[in-house]
C-alpha cells in the first residue's frame, strides 16, 4: 500500500517560513542590494521557497526522505501532498503552526 505521514510543526519563525522578498528577482535601491540578495523568493532558505514553491504548491511530486539517517532504498518515496490548502497558522507575532499530509504515489 502507499505510505502517509502527517506532520505538524509548531511555534515556526515566520522567517524560516517565508522568503524575506516575495519576488522571483531582486529590486529596490543599491543600498539594500546586499542586504537583500539571496532573499527572494527563488534563493531564500525557507519553506516556502524550497518547498511550495518548487513543487508548484504542491501539485508536483517531490523525494521525500522521513529519517534523514536511513538511506536505504525504502527509506525514500515519491509522494505528493495531500491536503487541499496550506494554512500557517499564527500562534503568536511572527510564530506560526503549520500541519502537513504527506503520501507515496507512483
Amino acid at each position: 500500500g502507499r505510505r502517509t505521514w502527517d506532520l505538524s510543526f509548531n511555534y515556526l519563525q515566520d522567517s524560516d517560513i517565508f522568503p524575506d522578498l516575495s519576488s522571483v528577482g531582486w529590486e529596490g535601491t543599491y543600498e539594500d542590494y546586499n542586504d537583500s540578495i539571496g532573499n527572494t523568493l527563488l534563493d531564500d532558505d525557507t519553506f516556502f521557497s524550497q518547498v511550495l514553491h518548487k513543487t508548484n504548491g504542491g501539485q508536483l511530486p517531490f523525494i521525500f526522505q522521513p529519517d534523514k539517517d536511513n538511506n536505504n532504498i525504502d527509506g525514500f518515496a515519491i509522494c505528493k501532498f495531500d491536503m487541499d490548502t496550506f494554512v500557517f497558522d499564527q500562534v503568536a507575532n511572527g510564530i506560526y503552526n503549520i500541519k502537513l499530509k504527506i503520501r507515496e504515489v507512483w
